[in-house]
């Protein structure tokens, strides 16, 4: 161990693993925002399968014509 002194308190030194453990921290919080953003994507296909085909067809014209909307208000 290092010390500031000869004969000083030794200095800390800064682990090998705390980066490592820092980056496996990072994806683990990266996969479980995707895990939650994958479920609530299943979510809301299920409520989409379920629903008649009429109320289908309605909601996929009605988004069609949105994005029609959206279209030609941004040019």
């Amino acid at each position: 161990m290092e010390t500031e002194l000869p004969f000083g308190s030794p200095r800390k030194r800064r682990s090998f693993f705390e980066p490592i453990f820092k980056e496996l921290k990072k994806i683990k919080k990266m996969e479980n925002e995707m895990f939650y953003s994958f479920n609530n994507f299943k979510r809301k296909t299920n409520l989409f399968r379920k629903a008649s085909k009429e109320t289908k067809k309605w909601i996929t014209q009605s988004i069609l014509f949105l994005k029609g909307i959206i279209k030609e208000l941004s040019k």
